[in-house]
């Protein structure tokens, strides 16, 4: 295995998923690139656009979000160089999540996708699916789901 990508968003699920793709990137040499995908505004629920509207915050949404990138990329990093990974890359991108890492993996060309189980309503998984779902069925590569 050369290239391992996961998907961080924070959650300790997510972080989990950190540990485990770098102890296997540090065992096998392999490069880790840390993924976090922010929403875009017209992926955003619509409650929270009328919030930001009303509050006059609609133009600083961009600046907002992509605030939230180094929080989740810098500590994930010096995580996975705890467990001795030393290839790390860290990737931002915009839009849907599934989608987003679904062609990170295929424009990287990885071998393995790792990333975290987060929980939803049993009536709202089934409605909607999962990111982790929705990534496992259409990967072009194994994908790795971390309790």
């Amino acid at each position: 295995m050369k290239r391992i990508l996961v998907a961080v968003d924070g959650s300790e699920h997510s972080m989990k998923a950190v540990d485990t793709a770098a102890e296997m990137a540090a065992g096998g040499g392999a490069k880790l690139s840390l993924l976090a995908v922010v929403p875009s505004a017209a992926a955003m629920a619509d409650e929270l656009e009328v919030y930001a509207r009303s509050e006059g915050l609609l133009k600083e949404l961009p600046r907002i979000l992509a605030s939230v990138q180094p929080t989740f990329l810098e500590p994930a990093a010096a995580r996975a160089r705890a467990k001795k990974a030393t290839d790390i890359s860290l990737e931002t991108a915009t839009g849907d999540a599934a989608t987003e890492i679904l062609a990170t993996a295929r424009d990287v060309g990885v071998d393995m996708i790792v990333m975290g189980s987060r929980g939803r309503g049993r009536l709202r998984g089934l409605l909607l699916g999962s990111v982790s779902q929705k990534v496992a069925a259409h990967a072009p590569c194994s994908v790795l789901i971390v309790r």
